[in-house]
């Protein structure tokens, strides 16, 4: 028996114990050290936008790459979280939220079996995601971290939607789907990635932009704001441009509230018009290459202002979801129905209307039907706590910048949620604002170190009025 043949019969022992080994030295390096979790869920991520249709294992029910990632970060964060000490913020509406959440996962599983896991799947890697951050002390060495590992999803993003853009410009069909898009019927062809993926993007133009001092090392990259820009608009999801609208007046007003008052709106400008003249060259180019991307733009932007399409369509949908909550009795109202429940409704009120029944495109109303009216409140509790924080810490000498970095992504994610469902890596930045915003959970806001600072209003009262003619004579 050759010593070819043993390895190749002893192969797969050697993986499964190599993979037993693998993940508790895993969990031990993310129980240390921040970084090494973002790589997980980084890794997730990207896998799973590579391949969003690729087969989970089977083991009576399907597991996927990201089942076993966001488990054992959230394994990782018990732990951490069980032997946190004071300096952890104490984040009682998560916990409520999460005690909810497994209330109506145990219930939705005696009642629906297998059909409540993949209805709870979202919310639980969003909740893992959120408290492995939470369990993690948050500082300058970890927000850089944070938005290092934003920059290069983002970079790797990029890369994907330009390997697919080609594939669509020049319609190789080897490189498509066997649908010949990458996106369903009826939506613009350039859509090569989902929404989640743009957000991502336009989160880290907005970051290279104004807030690139928290990560120094990425100064350097500040050019690709606009060419995230560029790929923001060209991918045509509305709901990323109305975050990045919120995000880039949030930016601009904690950027003025600082001081920093020259210069912050030449980057806008600038940005606007490289975009349009980029547009327009594409539109008008030669051959294979002009497929209407300006118009496509055109007519979504106009879709989306008179509320026409999917716009309208979601309207009705959440009003008759509304009221199924309404209906569902005190134990829906209070803390909704268990996982699995369906939330099927009509895409209309209309005569005719198709029935649908997939995620109603507003994490609001989706969490008011599925953790109810207190799961809700929750939700928001969690926000509010952090923009409390970082509001009183937006002034600090060492973490002030990246405070006010945070209050801007966490302003984007409370407007994605209007039209979108919740993504694991959105609340993870919510738990690294809940974590930084416990520094300061005591501490008086303080007005911004380039503000002018103003005068008590009876100081003013009581100060000496100076006559115009007086004022003239400079005395």
């Amino acid at each position: 028996m050759s010593a070819l043949f043993l390895a190749y019969q002893a192969l797969p022992f050697l993986l499964m114990a190599a993979a037993g080994l693998l993940l508790p030295l895993l969990a031990a390096l993310a129980h240390r050290r921040f970084g090494v979790g973002l790589g997980v869920m980084a890794g997730v991520y990207l896998a799973d936008t590579l391949w969003p249709n690729a087969l989970g294992l089977n083991l009576g029910i399907n597991l996927f790459l990201a089942d076993f990632g966001l488990a054992l970060l959230a394994l990782v964060a018990a732990l951490r979280l069980a032997s946190a000490g004071s300096g952890h913020p104490r984040a009682g509406a998560f916990y409520l939220l999460a005690l909810i959440v497994a209330l109506n996962l145990v219930q939705g599983l005696f009642l629906f079996k297998a059909a409540a896991g993949t209805a709870a799947r979202p919310t639980f890697y969003a909740l893992s995601a959120c408290a492995y951050a939470m369990s993690f002390p948050m500082d300058k060495g970890r927000l850089a971290v944070l938005l290092e590992a934003f920059a290069w999803m983002s970079a790797a993003l990029l890369l994907l939607v330009a390997w697919r853009g080609a594939a669509v410009a020049f319609d190789i069909r080897e490189l498509l789907p066997p649908s010949g898009s990458f996106q369903p019927a009826g939506h613009s062809v350039w859509r090569v990635v989902a929404s989640d993926a743009s957000l991502v993007m336009a989160e880290l133009g907005l970051s290279i932009w104004a807030w690139h001092a928290v990560a120094p090392r990425l100064r350097h990259w500040r050019f690709a704001a606009w060419l995230l820009a560029l790929v923001t608009l060209g991918l045509q999801h509305r709901s990323v441009w109305l975050a990045a609208l919120v995000g880039l007046v949030t930016s601009l007003w904690l950027l003025r509230e600082h001081g920093r008052r020259s210069g912050v709106w030449l980057w806008p400008v600038a940005g606007v018009l490289c975009l349009a003249a980029a547009g327009l060259a594409l539109d008008s180019g030669p051959g294979a290459a002009r497929q209407g991307v300006v118009r496509d733009i055109a007519i979504s932007a106009r879709d989306a202002v008179a509320l026409q399409g999917t716009a309208a369509d979601r309207l009705g949908s959440w009003r008759q979801l509304v009221r199924q909550w309404a209906d569902g009795g005190p134990r829906g109202l209070v803390l909704g129905a268990p996982f699995g429940t369906s939330m099927e409704r009509y895409v209309s009120e209309d005569l005719g209307a198709p029935k649908v029944a997939y995620q109603p495109h507003n994490y609001y109303v989706e969490t008011l039907v599925s953790q109810g009216a207190v799961g809700l409140l929750a939700f928001l509790a969690m926000y509010l706590t952090a923009f409390r924080g970082l509001w009183r810490g937006r002034a600090d000498d060492e973490l002030g910048v990246a405070a006010r970095w945070l209050m801007v992504l966490l302003a984007v994610q409370l407007a994605y949620f209007l039209t979108y469902g919740v993504e694991f890596l959105q609340l993870l930045v919510l738990g690294a604002a809940l974590s930084l915003a416990a520094r300061w959970r005591s501490a008086p806001a303080k007005a911004p170190a380039g503000a002018r600072p103003r005068m008590p209003m009876a100081a003013r009262r009581a100060a000496p009025k100076r006559s115009s003619r007086s004022a003239q004579r400079g005395g």
